[in-house]
């Protein structure tokens, strides 16, 4: 059961513990679940869980909102799904993220224009009569149990260069940070000029800007977070705990990624609308069962899923870009294998979940990259390559760890923790070891490379950066076809997904 009882009190400066009746509120929270309709099946679950407590507490206000970047990649279909599945849960609003773009602006409002919950945006602008912008509201008013409750919105301040293709926001811009600020307040004023007096924020601006947001505008009681990842378990001053110009406290949260997490906050109000005890409470969807009636619209939608294979070891996906990932590593085999390349390199924030064990179907698959980009075979020099993979391990000491170590298969190498690439090891289809010279690479050695057209037309790894007539070879899959593939070739045989150490850390 989700664990929303009792409240954990909280001393807030200026604020004392109400004599009078008080406002007791409970909010189920997602962001960042990334398209992962298998976790959406689970997370469906947790949210039945809530409102059965709910329902037996009635004096309590419940809502159900979302911080962004729930539908992920061009896939029409997945977005649909990701879209019923806020339905089905009784979302009562979202904010976008950058990859709800990922579809293209246009597309984005045929995906979301029947949806049942609003739809919401403040610091975006559209330069064009697009549909999208008749479906978005700036901020609303959700009234439960004769509370009023002003909920606003906030995209990205980075929408623009987040996007892989910059024609997907065609039309579209996004306010500087101080304007954002500026109209937020704008925003807060108008809906206290209504009667609201509890006012909550759903971001995808990420957790910097949201401590901005919380100690410079008034006004504010919560901001649900998403963009950057943090997983903000309990409530801690300093780190999502803050003041407003006003001195009151401000709670803020985020839930990881990848849909592994939910949130239920659970909030006491004075009858100034002002929070006098939280609890903030992560919950792990691996914990909860699929809801079947989910999966049963998931089919109607995507269609029904093959079984490939069977796992039988699956470990948790790793949380962050600096380690060897051991679904990074099955997928790269997959990829050399069956395009017959002599190594194949992936972008390691390009994995977006894990599998559990027992029967995989393909889109089980689908859903550890769910990008839907395309694969891509060329010739890379070795210093080029050299060049890719000091870049990964430079990327941990800036620009918050992205893109991160370079996933390989055909090649082992080592990093310390300053960042610096220690040596590297091509291994060639027969399993002969040769080593590469990192510090003096061959500028006439070449190599031929699966990877996907992300990784190889994108800013991510400037070193692999080809225009589109150096390819090879251009396919029309992405590279879960090529997965689903290399298992099947199993021939029914258990597997296991495990690291092997073909990227080693070390102390400086």
């Amino acid at each position: 059961m989700i664990n929303i009882s009792p409240y954990r009190s909280t001393s807030f400066k200026g604020v004392s513990n109400p004599q009078t009746p008080s406002t007791m509120t409970s909010i189920f929270y997602i962001n960042d679940v990334h398209g992962q309709t298998g976790k959406m099946e689970s997370i469906a679950t947790a949210a039945q869980s809530f409102d059965t407590f709910v329902k037996k507490n009635p004096k309590i206000d419940s809502l159900k909102l979302a911080a962004g970047d729930i539908l992920i990649g061009e896939d029409p279909q997945i977005n649909k799904a990701a879209a019923a599945f806020l339905n089905f849960i009784g979302l009562n609003a979202t904010t976008l993220g950058n990859h709800e773009f990922d579809i293209f602006a246009t597309k984005l409002s045929d995906v979301i224009k029947d949806v049942k919950y609003k739809v919401l945006g403040t610091n975006i602008n559209f330069h064009k009569e697009l549909p999208l912008e008749q479906k978005m509201l700036r901020s609303y008013i959700q009234e439960v149990n004769g509370q009023k409750y002003g909920i606003i919105g906030l995209q990205p301040l980075d929408l623009i260069e987040a996007m892989r293709l910059p024609e997907c926001v065609d039309g579209i811009s996004v306010d500087t940070e101080k304007k954002t600020l500026a109209e937020v307040q704008d925003e807060v004023n108008k809906l206290i000029n209504q009667g609201v007096n509890k006012v909550i924020v759903l971001s995808h601006t990420g957790h910097e800007f949201d401590k901005t947001l919380a100690q410079r505008v008034s006004g504010i009681d919560v901001i649900l977070g998403g963009h950057t990842h943090e997983l903000l378990d309990g409530v801690e001053s300093g780190k999502n705990l803050f003041y407003s110009p006003a001195g009151e406290p401000v709670v803020l949260t985020m839930a990881g990624k990848d849909g592994n997490y939910f949130g239920v906050l659970n909030l006491e109000f004075d009858n100034n609308g002002k929070i006098v005890r939280v609890q903030n409470n992560i919950g792990k969807t691996k914990d909860y069962s699929r809801n079947l009636t989910l999966q049963t619209i998931n089919n109607t939608i995507l269609g029904a899923s093959e079984v490939v294979g069977e796992l039988k070891y699956a470990p948790d996906p790793p949380e962050n870009l600096a380690c060897e990932n051991p679904y990074a590593d099955f997928t790269t085999d997959a990829m050399r294998a069956e395009l017959g390349t002599d190594i194949a390199l992936l972008q390691g924030g390009n994995m977006r979940g894990g599998l559990r064990k027992g029967k995989i179907t393909e889109r089980d698959i689908q859903s550890i990259t769910p990008f839907r980009n395309r694969m891509v075979k060329y010739i890379l020099t070795e210093d080029k390559l050299v060049e890719a993979l000091k870049w990964g391990a430079e990327s941990l000491k800036h620009n918050e760890g992205k893109p991160g170590y370079l996933q390989v298969s055909g090649l082992r190498y080592t990093v310390n923790t300053d960042g610096q690439l220690l040596n590297a090891i091509f291994i060639d289809k027969k399993g002969k070891y040769k080593k590469i010279n990192v510090n003096n690479p061959d500028r006439t050695k070449t190599y031929t490379v699966a990877l996907d057209d992300m990784c190889a037309t994108n800013v991510l790894y400037p070193s692999l950066r080809q225009p589109k007539e150096n390819f090879v070879e251009y396919y029309d899959f992405d590279k879960d076809k090529l997965v689903a593939d290399y298992i099947r070739k199993l021939n029914g045989k258990p597997f296991e997904i495990k690291t092997d150490g073909r990227i080693k850390i070390v102390k400086s």
